[in-house]
C-alpha cells in the first residue's frame, strides 16, 4: 500500500499503529515528530490507554532503556491491567518508519486543536465563577499553557528572559503567607509519625482557614476553600474533630456557614493511583472549585511502590501536577513517616523535609515540606525545611525561625493550638530565650550531652533544637541585649579528656566541653541578669 492511499484510510490518525511501530522498532533515532507526540503524552493520545502506553515507552526513551514489548509492560506495571491487555494487540498493526511519522505529525495537529480547545474552554468557565481580583491570574495560566503550542505543535520549550518572568504573577495567585509560600497550582507535603495527630492538624487548618483566620502562624490569603479526601478517619471521629474546632474557634452564624460552605469532605478509600486522580479527584475538581485540596494519607491513594522514583514522578508530577495548575488550587498531602532511625533523628534544616517515607523526588517535588514531631508530651514542633523565610516565623528573641511549638488540646478536644507562654506554663515547659539557656550552663562548664539533655528537658524542645540551640550559641551573631544590640558569642567548645569529667569510667572518645564565652564583661552580666 502507498503512503498517500495508506492515510488516505485513515484520517484519523492511529495513535495505537505508532505505539505498534515504536514497539516493533525500538525507540532509537526517533524521527522528530514521533519523538515530539512521546513528549507530549499522555494528552497528545485522544485514548487514555494509548497515552499511559506512550509514557511508559518515553520514560525507557530517556532513560536509554530497551523498548519492546516486555520493558513496556514492566513499565507499567500491575496498575493498568486492561493497558497491558492493550499493548498485547498492539504489535500486528505496525506500519513502516516513513507512514509511522506521517502519522506523527498528523496525531499532533489534533492534539494541538484539543488543547486550545480545552484551554479556552478552561479558561471560560473559571471567569463564571471566580472572583475579580483573580482573573488576571486566569489570563496569565492560559497564556502559560498556551505559549508552549506556538510554533510546534508538540509543545517544544518557550524560553522567556528571566527578567521578565514575573509578569505572569500575581497577588491572586497566593493562598497561605504571609509571602508567596504557597500558591496556586503547588504542592505541599507534611510528614509525622502515627498517631501525631496529622488528621487533626488538617482539620484545625481548613476550619481556621475557612472564615480567613491564621491557623498556627499562617495566614490564609482570605477566606478558603478545602476539599478534603480522607480515608482514614471513620464519622465519629470526624464528628469529634468538627465539634473540638468549632469550639475553640467559636464562629458566629456567618462564619459557621462559611466554614459549612468552605470545608468541604469525600471519604474515599478504595480507588488508588492515576485512576484516583482523574475518577475522583479531576471530577470534584471541576465541581467544586477549592483552593485548597487536601490527600490524606498519601499512602493509600498512591496505590503502588513510594520508593519508586517513576512511579511518584508518574502519580505527582505528570498527573497530578496539570490537575492543580488547572484547577488552580494548592496540593497540600498528609503523608507518613517510616520507622525512626538513630541517622534520622539527628537530621536537621534542609535534611527533614527527607523524613517522609518513599522516594526522594517526593520532597524534590512539594514546594514546602513541613514536619510535625513530638517534643514532650502534648508538645510538638511544627518545622516548614525549604520555604520557611517566607513565613516570617520568629523565636522568642526575634530570631528567624523555621520552627513553631504547638499544642495538643489539654481537655481532650481534638484540635491544635498554638504554645503560648501560658500555655507553656500550664504544661510546665519554658519559654527559650538565651538568658535562660545560658542559666544552663554552670561557671565552670558543661558537657555539651549534658546541655542537650536539659535544653530538650527544661524547653520541651526535641534533641534536634536543642542542638540547634547549642549551635547558635557558639556562632557569633548580633543579639538583643536588654534591648540594645550587641554582636557575641554565648558559648565556647573544647575538648577533654574523659577521665578529667567522668573518672568514674575515664574510657571512651573526649567530651565536648562548653563554656560561656565572655565577648565582654559588660555583654556577659547584661545577659545573665
Amino acid at each position: 500500500m502507498s503512503h498517500d492511499s495508506h492515510l488516505r484510510q485513515n484520517s484519523q490518525a492511529s495513535g495505537a499503529s505508532i505505539l505498534a511501530s515504536i514497539l516493533a522498532y525500538g525507540a532509537e533515532n526517533l524521527p522528530p515528530a514521533t519523538n515530539k507526540l512521546l513528549d507530549a503524552a499522555p494528552d497528545s493520545f485522544p485514548d487514555p490507554r494509548e497515552g499511559i502506553a506512550a509514557v511508559a515507552i518515553r520514560n525507557l526513551r530517556d532513560a536509554n532503556e530497551s523498548v519492546n514489548f516486555a520493558s513496556v509492560v514492566a513499565g507499567i506495571g500491575n496498575r493498568f491491567e486492561d493497558v497491558r491487555s492493550f499493548i498485547a494487540t498492539l504489535l500486528p498493526d505496525a506500519m513502516p518508519l516513513e507512514i509511522v511519522e506521517s502519522e506523527a505529525e498528523q496525531l499532533l495537529r489534533s492534539f494541538k486543536r484539543r488543547k486550545i480547545a480545552r484551554t479556552f474552554a478552561d479558561a471560560g468557565a473559571a471567569v463564571e465563577v471566580v472572583p475579580d481580583n483573580q482573573l488576571d491570574s486566569i489570563v496569565a495560566h492560559t497564556v502559560a499553557a498556551l505559549e508552549p503550542l506556538c510554533g510546534d505543535a508538540a509543545g517544544n520549550p518557550v524560553a522567556i528572559p528571566w527578567v521578565d518572568a514575573g509578569r505572569a504573577a500575581s497577588e491572586a495567585d497566593i493562598v497561605l503567607g504571609p509571602g508567596r509560600w504557597g500558591t496556586r497550582g503547588s504542592a505541599f507535603l507534611v510528614t509525622a509519625f502515627t498517631g501525631s495527630g496529622k488528621s487533626t492538624l488538617s482539620s484545625t487548618m481548613s476550619f481556621s482557614w475557612a472564615i480567613g483566620r491564621e491557623s498556627l502562624g499562617i495566614q490564609p490569603a482570605g477566606r478558603l476553600r478545602s476539599l478534603v479526601f480522607q480515608a482514614e478517619d471513620d464519622a465519629g471521629d470526624l464528628d469529634t474533630m468538627a465539634k473540638s474546632i468549632l469550639r475553640e474557634l467559636n464562629p458566629d452564624a456567618a462564619e459557621l456557614q462559611a466554614i459549612r460552605e468552605n470545608v468541604l469532605l469525600v471519604t474515599e478509600g478504595s480507588v488508588t493511583g492515576i485512576n484516583f486522580l482523574q475518577k475522583r479527584v479531576a471530577p470534584a475538581l471541576a465541581k467544586y472549585h477549592p483552593d485548597i485540596l487536601w490527600l490524606n494519607p498519601l499512602s493509600t491513594y498512591f496505590g503502588s511502590d513510594l520508593n519508586d522514583q517513576r512511579e511518584v514522578a508518574h502519580f505527582c508530577r505528570n498527573t497530578l501536577n496539570p490537575l492543580l495548575l488547572k484547577h488552580r488550587c494548592l496540593c497540600i498531602t498528609i503523608h507518613h513517616c517510616p520507622k525512626p532511625t538513630k541517622e534520622r533523628n539527628g537530621w536537621s534544616g534542609g535534611q527533614l523535609a527527607y523524613s517522609g517515607a518513599g522516594s526522594a523526588d517526593l520532597a524534590n517535588w512539594a514546594r514546602e515540606v513541613i514536619t510535625l514531631r513530638e517534643a514532650s508530651r502534648g508538645l510538638f514542633e511544627l518545622t516548614a525545611t525549604k520555604r520557611w523565610r517566607k513565613l516570617g516565623w520568629t523565636d522568642a528573641e526575634g530570631r528567624p525561625t523555621a520552627t513553631r511549638q504547638i499544642a495538643q488540646d489539654q481537655n481532650g478536644g481534638q484540635v491544635w493550638h498554638d504554645a503560648t507562654p501560658q500555655l507553656l506554663e500550664e504544661l510546665g515547659a519554658g519559654r527559650y530565650s538565651d538568658a535562660g539557656f545560658m542559666a544552663l550552663v554552670p561557671d565552670a562548664g558543661i558537657d555539651r550531652a549534658e546541655l542537650l539533655r536539659l535544653a530538650a528537658e527544661t524547653f520541651s524542645v526535641t534533641e534536634r533544637t536543642a542542638a540547634k540551640f547549642v549551635k547558635d550559641a557558639r556562632r557569633a551573631c548580633r543579639r538583643t541585649v536588654n534591648g540594645r544590640p550587641l554582636r557575641c558569642k554565648l558559648l565556647d567548645e573544647a575538648q577533654r579528656p574523659r577521665r578529667e569529667v567522668y573518672p568514674e569510667s575515664p574510657s571512651g572518645r573526649p567530651v565536648v566541653w562548653l563554656t560561656k564565652a565572655i565577648v565582654n564583661e559588660t555583654a556577659d552580666e547584661e545577659l545573665m541578669k
